[in-house]
């Protein structure tokens, strides 16, 4: 579904976007103006998401909407945006990414608003990449965020060094800076519950119902209503440790640190104890450089499916037996029909 170009959400004079402030300094969507929704909410995760461009701005972004119900149709997306005031839900990492949570004013005078939505503002055209790595990773996104066929492939080590090792190596390094900086403690610096040599323990933005970390008092996330929804992520120091098929006996100390480090701090600080909580690894991973989800059972099960998660304990366990299983390993993975991994694994 696609508009004409004079079809714009808000106008130029109450609102204008420049790209310095995306994604991650916006008061409203009125300037953004919505030419396609590329996934409609019904798939397992519920979001809405839309693509299309702010006023000021030469490339494309997408916006992602959740909450229940949405609207499915552009129309009903439209008028939703026009609704939204944004106020972050997390700090700026230095990637593509804002992270907010929408009020939605009321549609008329009289009526109760429809609470709040949470919103994503993926806008690679804010990074310093050349234009066609910033090109790159709007075409993952949208390609990731579509609606499309979920499947199931097995990917064997001939797969992996023929297919996945070229779709690493196509990811343009500024993807990930925003990692390099939480590491470095240029950024999230708020968020931060462990650093050492090995690893750093942060909440996750994921976290929504997490205290505000800049003004609440840390001795009051003891025991909080909210460690029902508890997720936290460990990331490796090494750089060169990119996922689970680069993990190698040498790499045990490390794993056995996060696993145990981070159940300790976690325990230390949210009072949520190591069986009360799910510890794993995805594959593939959201982004190529080792982490580990810390969640609570408690919490709604988002991303620790089977077809994608493994127990860091498990992990430990295989590498221990064998230094170099996951090299050998055939392993599961869940993607779209249309990504651009499938893709390679097909012409391989």
């Amino acid at each position: 579904m696609t508009i004409d170009d004079d079809d714009i959400i808000g106008t130029w004079s109450s609102f204008v976007v420049m790209a310095s402030s995306l994604p991650h300094a916006l008061a409203d969507l009125t300037s953004f103006r919505a030419r396609e929704v590329i996934n409609d909410g019904r798939d397992v995760h519920g979001r809405v998401v839309v693509l299309g461009a702010f006023d000021g701005c030469d490339e494309d972004a997408l916006v992602k909407l959740q909450r229940s119900p949405l609207p499915h149709d552009l129309d009903g997306v439209r008028a939703l945006l026009r609704r939204v005031r944004l106020r972050a839900r997390a700090p700026y990492s230095g990637a593509e990414y804002g992270y907010y949570v929408g009020d939605v004013e009321r549609a008329r005078e009289g009526e109760e608003g429809d609470g709040d939505v949470e919103c994503d503002v993926l806008y690679p055209g804010c990074l310093s990449a050349e234009a066609e790595a910033r090109e790159k990773l709007l075409r993952k996104h949208v390609t990731r965020n579509s609606t499309q066929r979920v499947i199931v492939v097995r990917e064997t080590p001939k797969m992996y060094e023929e297919a996945h090792e070229r779709y690493i190596s196509s990811i343009p390094r500024e993807a990930t800076a925003w990692v390099r900086k939480i590491l470095s403690l240029e950024k999230e610096k708020e968020r931060l519950l462990h650093v050492d040599d090995e690893f750093l323990l942060n909440t996750d933005p994921k976290w929504t119902t997490h205290p505000e970390c800049a003004t609440t008092a840390r001795e009051t996330w003891m025991g909080h209503p909210s460690v029902v929804d508890l997720y936290c992520l460990a990331i490796a120091m090494d750089e060169n440790l990119r996922s689970l098929r680069d993990v190698r006996a040498r790499h045990l100390p490390a794993l056995r640190a996060m696993l145990s480090k981070g159940r300790e701090v976690i325990a230390r600080v949210y009072g949520v104890r190591a069986e009360d909580m799910r510890v794993y690894v995805h594959y593939p991973p959201q982004f190529y450089h080792f982490h580990v989800h810390f969640q609570a059972l408690s919490a709604k099960e988002v991303g620790c499916a089977t077809e994608r998660a493994h127990q860091l304990e498990d992990v430990i366990d295989n590498v221990e037996r064998d230094g170099d299983f996951y090299a050998k390993a055939n392993l599961s993975l869940k993607m779209g029909e249309r990504d651009h991994l499938y893709e390679l694994y097909s012409s391989s």
